[in-house]
């Protein structure tokens, strides 16, 4: 993903606040707000929440056949709003209200190109995985799972309410590049994601950070693993993404099958075995079948997960069979199209240079070297290596672009970018971490190696930028240094980003042009 300017996020942070202001947005109904707003009281009364509810007919209707159905798997059945609550609990209950609710006002304001049903679908599917997940690895927080998987694409439909035209932009650009994931397209046409604005939207409605944290990051754990999230967000955040995994093996994009890639990923991510996966998977079918007509679903649109197996065997069985006749038939086909079959592989490749790199320096973006920090901290505890970090940024960086105009500071940034790569060495990784902002990671290096690094790049910088840009006579940097020994409890990538900056900011409080360090 290309790097941002910092014109381009401020028009990135303007349009997320329209659209979370959007009178087009989705509405939390009186009803929902007023049980919302109790249910946060720790000693709330549950005969005052059923009063609440009761003010609205058809939300009881709906509360009393969830409640009912097989999925909260009792055979007594619950007359009253009260014993819905005790069934379901306080957290499920929640958020039955709130997307109950909201159902009615989102279909009302959805362009009619938007697939709704899809859309509670895929919902409903990812809710009921992440719940039958959680049970097995992390029981005490299946109703967090459960209620974060409910509204996790909320922020989807608020796009296509409050930016449809810009927004169908997106949905444009994926359909051009299929193997792209639609958070990344979002990303790179509108600044954010969707799991973004439905995290804040989460936020704004009262629902507790232990929902709408997991929602925030569910495409990418391991970023707000990085960006500071607590270890609970993150492990419910992996779930939301694996689930959603899951969801698109009855009903998504290309409906995805489950092989040898989310296998693995069961086991590793939740240790679950190719057995205990399938059990889940057959239990998903069975679950949402027995709540989907609560959301308008008509059950028999989800196959079991036999009719799933058995699908995916006989496509392959087909293909083989296909193979076998008309291999000749494929190698001419494959011969005559062999241009566009390099062409999509450089599609392809120019994709994944796009994801990490940032546009005007060419260097790794944030988000690459996000990846990079986590990798090189998994690699210092496995073999006690020390690891050095520098955070660099130009000094009075506004009066070049004020005095000798934008083009002219984006040739300086692009002229350090050249000079970082030049002056590091192979296995270090120079990043632009936004603005005039340039980090380098610097793996298995010592103290004195860091610090020797951090002043060969501030001096020569200052001596040799001064034949970068013809109008503009040279720049100066600041540098914050974070040296980690092999033996420090702080391998964390968000600590080392947080104390480079606070050595940053030193070095800008005493002169510019010259460096702090802190060792952690």
């Amino acid at each position: 993903m290309p790097e941002i300017t910092s014109e381009q996020a401020q028009a990135s942070a303007s349009l997320l606040a329209q659209v979370l202001t959007s009178d087009s947005v989705p509405v939390v109904p009186v009803v929902a707000a007023k049980v919302l707003a109790s249910s946060r009281d720790p000693d709330v009364n549950f005969e005052r929440l059923e009063e609440m509810i009761s003010a609205d007919p058809a939300l009881v209707a709906k509360l009393l056949r969830m409640a009912n159905s097989a999925y909260f798997g009792s055979r007594s059945k619950v007359t009253s709003i009260n014993e819905s609550i005790v069934r379901m609990g306080l957290k499920v209950t929640r958020m039955m209200v709130l997307g109950f609710s909201l159902e009615a006002d989102i279909s009302r304001k959805v362009p009619e190109s938007f697939p709704i049903e899809r859309f509670w679908w895929h919902a409903l599917t990812t809710a009921v995985g992440a719940r039958l997940v959680t049970e097995r690895v992390w029981p005490v927080k299946r109703d967090e799972a459960f209620s974060a998987g409910i509204l996790q694409d909320i922020g989807m439909v608020a796009l296509q309410c409050s930016i449809p035209e810009l927004y169908a932009k997106v949905t444009e650009e994926q359909r051009k590049h299929p193997t792209a994931s639609i958070e990344f397209v979002e990303q790179r046409i509108l600044g954010f994601s969707h799991a973004k604005v439905g995290s804040e939207l989460l936020k704004k409605w009262g629902i507790p950070e232990e929902v709408y944290g997991p929602v925030c990051y569910h495409h990418e754990p391991d970023g707000g693993r990085i960006l500071g999230a607590d270890q609970d967000t993150c492990r419910l955040a992996q779930v939301l993404g694996f689930c959603s995994k899951v969801s698109d093996v009855f009903y998504g994009r290309g409906r995805r099958t489950v092989g040898a890639a989310m296998i693995s990923e069961a086991r590793e991510q939740f240790n679950l075995t190719e057995d205990a996966l399938n059990g889940i998977l057959r239990k998903v079918a069975h679950d949402v079948r027995q709540t989907c007509e609560i959301f308008s679903l008509d059950p028999r649109q989800i196959p079991s997960y036999e009719e799933v197996r058995l699908k995916a065997a006989q496509e392959l069985s087909n293909l083989a069979t296909e193979l076998g006749g008309h291999a000749r038939v494929l190698e001419v086909r494959v011969e005559e199209h062999a241009d566009e079959m390099r062409q999509l592989k450089a599609e392809a490749e120019d994709l994944k240079r796009l994801a990490a790199t940032d546009e005007l320096t060419q260097l790794p973006n944030r988000r690459d070297l996000l990846r990079s920090l986590v990798a090189e901290i998994s690699r210092a505890r496995r073999y006690a290596h020390p690891i050095g970090f520098l955070m660099i940024d130009i000094d009075h960086f506004k009066k070049v672009n004020d005095t000798y105009g934008h083009l002219a500071g984006d040739k300086v940034l692009a002229a350090l970018s050249v000079f970082l790569k030049q002056q590091v060495r192979t296995t270090d990784v120079p990043a632009r971490l936004g603005g005039e902002e340039f980090v380098v990671l610097l793996p298995e290096t010592d103290m004195a190696g860091t610090l020797a690094t951090a002043e060969k790049l501030r001096l020569g910088i200052a001596e040799v930028s001064k034949s970068w840009v013809p109008e503009v006579p040279g720049i100066t940097v600041s540098v914050g240094v974070v040296h980690v020994p092999f033996d420090s409890p702080n391998l964390d990538g968000s600590l080392i980003i947080d104390e480079a900056d606070k050595c940053l900011y030193q070095a800008k409080n005493s002169g510019r042009n010259c460096t702090r360090y802190v060792s952690v």
